[in-house]
């Protein structure tokens, strides 16, 4: 075998025999032991090729957390194994063998850390008509443990009308759930906690003070609801007759006070009568439906007082005749509601709801001539007010003698359209009624209704013998989009018989009319620092015509910095939609372009000036860096020496421009004594004469005025260009 495999066999005995020639043979043995030394051919081996360990964090420093085992089948130092951190295991050789494994240590979180409440504030103050959803403040929470140790839940724990809402995880809105109220509760301390699911849980609490900034909710209130004033007669003129006072409970400009007299148009006395209108700042635009709640101070009123009809006695019972509306200038519920017919044994009244309550007369029993040949009714409109109102009508029948056949109208409602600007007298619908009778009995007679006639039977005609209906106006749909016009057909009998028919004629719109661009200024000048979404004006659009020819697109057709914002349809703020600069546009004319969608389209143009005013933005400044003044030695006192200027771009009292000089605290001769500047002309003046073996250089000194700055340098020379001394000056507007 091979002898360098210690490992299969460390000893090896063996025995030696050795043998003769002769007959029979002898022999003699001897032991050999061999003993295999071993060579360092093994690596360590380990026990697994992953160990796993768990332990918790914080534990004790030494705690075991698991043991290693590797194994070498080397002999002797070949075989002690060393572990170190270095991923191997070494045996003791000279040029020991390694091998390498992974140990896996899994820490497991204890639940040491509390949540961390992060708030970031969105408003400084909230107004008290805040509404419901408005964001407060940004809350985040953040949990460093793991699992259910990091898992949090934030509440806000007072009672307070705010509430937490989730965005995303732990990032929450804090928003308002309810109503504020400043004069009631000023200021709020909010307090949210954040509590983890560790065992035992542990929580953090973020303290949010929240103010309530004032709105204008609350009207003054005088302390007595009347006052009486005692004056004597022929007192002066100016007296103190009473000093009134009002509380409010806002404050600041909302609780500021005014009193003025409302003027009683009952009055026999003008007091006075005072308009007010407040824009606050900055501008917010609002909707405003104002609803004028009707009082039923109107009776209801028929046009006519009284209306003939004639009816046949062979009229069928349930036969409808229509009657006079009657008029009612009150709205809503106070207007016509109910009409009521005077006892009778012949007619009822019925009503038909829609825009407005229409009455017809009712046959309920046939008629008859001989019996009765005249019917006198009374017919009542009453409102619907409290107390309930009421106007009369007398209703008149005249019973006639038998006249076999009304015509008949081949259609109850006849509908008819027309585009708006026909020509006059053209032709839009013919009616058709035929009546079965012969001679005049059959002849049909055709007019308008004196039923519901108004202002559509000034516009139109119909042929009394044809029945064709023309236009003897103009039609205009921005006036009217339609006409219901009551019809009638009258047979040629001595006591004619009538039937009745609705036409309806729709007006279609054609597009012929521009639209109309409405601007109000709100600012007559606009500062060249103004933010943008400052508003300029208001500007509205409207269109006469309808659907498609009165929607509107506006936009502002030339390049300026400004835009249109949409307030509600039709209705904009011009605001401001980038920088300004008056020294660059002093004047910007606003091209506004209103287009509708009518074929082909209509637009109009309104042109609205901007005037941008000055503020102070710019420094003044000096036509040279340097200004090099030559003086003569021994010149005489007052002496201008020089005169400089500087200009401003900005204008008026932003671009006046003031000189002076900054003492330099250096100077070892006070400047004042020997130099003076004029503030307005800039004239710089001697105050001694300069002496050049006395006096060569002077400390540096500026020229500034009280706003923007802006300096130079004044040097000073002796007529020989000899150095005299050097100054800074300043100017400012």
């Amino acid at each position: 075998g091979l002898l360098s495999w210690l490992e299969k066999q460390s000893v090896i005995r063996l025995t030696l025999t050795a043998i003769d020639g002769g007959t029979p043979a002898k022999s003699g043995s001897m032991i050999i032991i061999v003993n295999v030394l071993d060579v360092n051919d093994n690596t360590p081996v380990f026990s697994q090729t992953l160990y796993k360990a768990s332990v918790y964090e914080n534990v004790k420093i030494g705690t075991s957390i698991i043991t290693l085992n590797a194994t070498d089948l080397d002999a002797g130092s070949n075989g002690q194994v060393f572990y170190s951190f270095s991923d191997v295991a070494n045996d003791g050789a000279s040029s020991p063998l390694t091998s390498h494994t992974k140990l896996l240590i899994e820490v497991l979180d204890v639940n040491d850390n509390a949540p961390e409440i992060s708030v970031t504030s969105l408003l400084n103050t909230v107004k008290e008509d805040a509404s419901v959803g408005t964001a407060i403040a940004l809350v985040s929470v953040f949990d460093k443990d793991g699992g259910k140790n990091g898992m949090v839940h934030s509440k806000i724990t007072n009672d307070v009308p705010f509430k937490l809402e989730t965005n995303y995880k732990n990032y929450y809105s804090l928003v308002v759930d309810g109503p504020l109220d400043r004069e009631f509760t000023p200021q709020y301390n909010i307090s949210i906690t954040a509590t983890d699911e560790g065992s035992p849980a542990l929580s953090s609490t973020s303290v949010i003070t929240v103010h309530i900034s004032d709105v204008n909710d609350n009207k003054p209130l005088f302390t007595d609801s009347i006052i009486n004033v005692y004056v004597t007669e022929n007192s002066p003129v100016g007296a103190v007759m009473k000093t009134v006072s009002a509380v409010d409970a806002d404050i600041d400009q909302n609780g500021q006070l005014s009193y003025s007299f409302l003027h009683n148009p009952s009055d026999s006395v003008h007091l006075s009568a005072i308009i007010e209108a407040v824009i606050n700042n900055p501008l917010k635009l609002y909707r405003i439906e104002i609803t004028i709640l009707d009082v039923n101070d109107n009776s209801p009123s028929f046009l006519s007082t009284s209306q003939i009809i004639n009816i046949t006695e062979i009229t069928s019972a349930g036969a409808k005749f229509p009657l006079h509306s009657a008029n009612d200038a009150d709205v809503g519920k106070n207007t016509v509601s109910t009409y009521r017919l005077s006892q009778n044994e012949y007619f009822t009244v019925a009503t038909h709801k829609g825009e407005t309550v229409t009455p017809e007369l009712q046959l309920q029993k046939v008629l008859d001539r001989e019996k009765q040949s005249v019917i006198t009714l009374t017919l009542t409109a009453i409102d619907g007010g409290t107390p309930a109102k009421s106007g009369s009508m007398i209703i008149i029948v005249n019973v006639l003698d038998i006249n076999d056949n009304a015509p008949v109208f081949s259609q109850t409602l006849y509908k008819a359209n027309v585009y708006e600007n026909v020509k006059i007298g053209t032709s839009i619908i013919t009616l058709n009624a035929t009546d079965l009778d012969e001679g005049s009995n059959g002849q049909v007679f055709y007019s308008f209704s004196e039923v519901g006639r108004g202002k559509q039977t000034d516009i139109f005609e119909i042929n009394e013998k044809s029945g064709t209906v023309t236009n003897k106006k103009n039609i205009d749909f921005e006036q009217n989009t339609a006409f219901e016009i009551r019809v009638q057909a009258s047979d040629g009998a001595s006591s004619p018989m009538t039937s009745h028919a609705k036409l309806l004629i729709e007006v279609l719109d054609i597009n012929d009319n521009a639209p109309e661009i409405s601007v109000t200024l709100l600012l007559n000048t606009v500062k060249e620092d103004a933010s943008i979404g400052t508003a300029i004006a208001l500007v509205s659009v409207f269109d006469k015509d309808g659907g498609k020819n009165g929607m509107v697109h506006s936009k502002i057709a030339n390049n300026v910095p400004f835009k249109l914002e949409t307030n509600y349809k039709n209705y904009y703020s011009l605001i401001v939609n980038g920088p300004l600069d008056r020294e660059f546009t002093p004047q910007y004319n606003i091209s506004v372009t209103a287009t509708d969608e009518g074929s082909p389209a209509l637009s109009s143009t309104s042109v609205i000036t901007v005037h941008i005013s000055d503020v102070n933005d710019n420094k003044p400044l000096f036509t040279d860096g340097i200004i090099s003044v030559y003086v003569k030695e021994n010149s005489p006192v007052g002496a201008v020496l020089k005169t400089i200027s500087a200009v401003d771009a900005d204008i008026d009292q932003n671009g006046h421009v003031s000189y002076s000089f900054l003492h330099n605290p250096s100077d070892s001769v006070h400047l004042s004594a020997m130099v003076n500047i004029n503030s307005e002309t800039g004239d710089i003046v001697s105050l001694q004469s300069f002496n050049y073996e006395e006096t060569k250089t002077f400390q540096l000194f500026n020229i500034i005025t009280n706003k923007m700055i802006d300096s130079v340098t004044i040097v000073i020379r002796h007529s020989l260009n000899e150095i005299m001394s050097d100054h800074d000056v300043h100017c400012s507007s």
